[in-house]
Protein backbone atom coordinates (compact mmCIF):
# COMPACT_ATOMS: atom_id res chain seq x y z
CA UNK A 1 0.00 0.00 0.00
CA UNK A 2 0.98 3.31 -0.87
CA UNK A 3 -0.17 7.13 -0.35
CA UNK A 4 -0.09 10.32 -2.29
CA UNK A 5 -1.51 13.75 -2.69
CA UNK A 6 -2.73 14.51 -5.65
CA UNK A 7 -5.88 16.77 -6.37
CA UNK A 8 -6.55 17.88 -2.94
CA UNK A 9 -7.17 14.54 -1.78
CA UNK A 10 -4.83 11.40 -0.58
CA UNK A 11 -4.80 8.45 -2.80
CA UNK A 12 -4.54 4.83 -0.93
CA UNK A 13 -3.02 2.76 -3.43
CA UNK A 14 -2.87 -0.89 -3.80
CA UNK A 15 0.05 -2.74 -5.13
CA UNK A 16 -0.90 -5.84 -6.01
CA UNK A 17 1.53 -9.35 -6.59
CA UNK A 18 2.37 -8.96 -10.17
CA UNK A 19 2.74 -4.78 -9.03
CA UNK A 20 -0.25 -3.30 -10.97
CA UNK A 21 -1.52 -0.14 -8.75
CA UNK A 22 -5.24 0.53 -8.17
CA UNK A 23 -6.54 3.78 -6.23
CA UNK A 24 -8.90 1.80 -3.51
CA UNK A 25 -9.75 4.88 -1.57
CA UNK A 26 -9.58 8.64 -1.74
CA UNK A 27 -10.37 11.25 0.93
CA UNK A 28 -9.61 14.87 1.57
CA UNK A 29 -6.13 15.94 2.09
CA UNK A 30 -6.73 17.96 5.34
CA UNK A 31 -7.78 15.47 6.85
CA UNK A 32 -5.52 14.24 10.09
CA UNK A 33 -7.05 10.82 10.92
CA UNK A 34 -8.45 7.91 8.36
CA UNK A 35 -12.23 8.69 8.25
CA UNK A 36 -14.49 5.88 8.79
CA UNK A 37 -15.50 4.87 5.08
CA UNK A 38 -11.38 3.59 4.98
CA UNK A 39 -12.01 0.72 7.28
CA UNK A 40 -14.10 -1.15 5.21
CA UNK A 41 -11.89 -1.16 2.32
CA UNK A 42 -8.56 -1.04 3.71
CA UNK A 43 -7.00 -4.24 5.48
CA UNK A 44 -5.60 -4.29 8.87
CA UNK A 45 -2.20 -3.57 8.03
CA UNK A 46 -2.72 -0.80 5.80
CA UNK A 47 -4.87 1.37 7.78
CA UNK A 48 -1.72 0.70 10.30
CA UNK A 49 0.12 2.41 8.00
CA UNK A 50 -1.99 4.97 6.69
CA UNK A 51 -2.23 6.14 10.05
CA UNK A 52 1.23 6.13 10.22
CA UNK A 53 1.97 8.18 6.92
CA UNK A 54 -0.92 10.44 8.31
CA UNK A 55 1.45 10.93 11.26
CA UNK A 56 4.37 11.25 9.08
CA UNK A 57 2.84 14.19 7.70
CA UNK A 58 1.51 15.87 11.02
CA UNK A 59 5.39 15.88 12.08
CA UNK A 60 6.37 17.73 9.20
CA UNK A 61 3.09 20.54 9.48
CA UNK A 62 4.55 20.75 13.03
CA UNK A 63 7.79 21.34 12.37
CA UNK A 64 9.14 25.08 11.89
CA UNK A 65 9.69 26.52 8.49
CA UNK A 66 13.52 26.38 9.03
CA UNK A 67 13.61 22.05 9.88
CA UNK A 68 11.38 21.84 6.89
CA UNK A 69 13.75 24.25 4.61
CA UNK A 70 16.96 22.45 5.57
CA UNK A 71 15.58 18.76 4.88
CA UNK A 72 14.37 19.81 1.24
CA UNK A 73 17.86 21.46 1.05
CA UNK A 74 19.71 18.59 0.18
CA UNK A 75 17.35 17.65 -2.37
CA UNK A 76 17.16 20.96 -4.53
CA UNK A 77 20.62 21.08 -4.31
CA UNK A 78 20.88 17.55 -6.32
CA UNK A 79 18.50 19.07 -8.62
CA UNK A 80 20.75 22.23 -9.30
CA UNK A 81 23.79 19.91 -9.80
CA UNK A 82 21.78 17.99 -12.38
CA UNK A 83 20.39 21.38 -13.70
CA UNK A 84 24.29 22.35 -13.88
CA UNK A 85 25.21 19.14 -16.00
CA UNK A 86 22.18 19.55 -18.70
CA UNK A 87 22.82 23.10 -19.20
CA UNK A 88 24.87 25.04 -21.83
CA UNK A 89 25.85 27.68 -19.34
CA UNK A 90 25.15 30.09 -16.29
CA UNK A 91 24.86 33.96 -15.75
CA UNK A 92 27.28 35.29 -13.89
CA UNK A 93 25.31 36.72 -11.33
CA UNK A 94 23.28 33.49 -10.71
CA UNK A 95 26.66 31.81 -10.54
CA UNK A 96 28.46 34.48 -8.21
CA UNK A 97 24.74 34.25 -6.30
CA UNK A 98 25.25 30.28 -6.13
CA UNK A 99 29.26 30.23 -5.10
CA UNK A 100 28.57 32.38 -2.25
CA UNK A 101 25.63 30.75 -0.90
CA UNK A 102 27.36 27.56 -0.86
CA UNK A 103 30.44 28.80 0.83
CA UNK A 104 27.99 30.50 3.26
CA UNK A 105 26.20 27.00 3.97
CA UNK A 106 29.31 25.06 4.04
CA UNK A 107 31.09 27.23 7.12
CA UNK A 108 27.78 27.30 8.74
CA UNK A 109 27.15 23.93 8.71
CA UNK A 110 30.37 23.47 10.40
CA UNK A 111 29.76 25.71 12.45
CA UNK A 112 26.47 23.83 13.65
CA UNK A 113 28.13 20.59 14.05
CA UNK A 114 27.45 20.63 17.77
CA UNK A 115 23.63 20.78 16.78
CA UNK A 116 22.94 17.96 15.04
CA UNK A 117 20.31 16.13 16.77
CA UNK A 118 20.59 12.26 16.86
CA UNK A 119 17.58 11.26 18.59
CA UNK A 120 15.34 12.61 15.77
CA UNK A 121 12.99 10.02 14.55
CA UNK A 122 13.13 9.25 11.24
CA UNK A 123 9.46 9.14 9.10
CA UNK A 124 8.71 5.91 8.33
CA UNK A 125 5.58 5.52 5.73
CA UNK A 126 6.22 8.68 3.97
CA UNK A 127 8.18 8.12 0.90
CA UNK A 128 11.29 11.02 0.33
CA UNK A 129 9.18 12.53 -2.51
CA UNK A 130 5.91 12.52 -0.76
CA UNK A 131 7.54 14.02 1.99
CA UNK A 132 9.12 16.79 0.19
CA UNK A 133 6.22 17.66 -1.51
CA UNK A 134 4.35 18.60 2.29
CA UNK A 135 8.02 20.33 2.94
CA UNK A 136 7.80 22.61 -0.25
CA UNK A 137 4.19 23.20 0.31
CA UNK A 138 4.82 24.68 4.15
CA UNK A 139 8.36 26.63 3.12
CA UNK A 140 6.04 28.38 0.63
CA UNK A 141 3.90 29.52 2.37
CA UNK A 142 6.90 31.29 4.84
CA UNK A 143 8.75 32.24 1.67
CA UNK A 144 5.64 34.21 -0.33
Amino acid sequence: MKFQVKNGSIECIRINPNSEQSVVARFDEHLRIAPPHLINKLLADELKSLEEWLADREVIKDAPAEKNLLCLLPSLMNEAVEALDNIDGIDQESYSLLVAATERLHQKLLSAASMVDKSSRPLDEITHTEANKERIKYVKKDLL
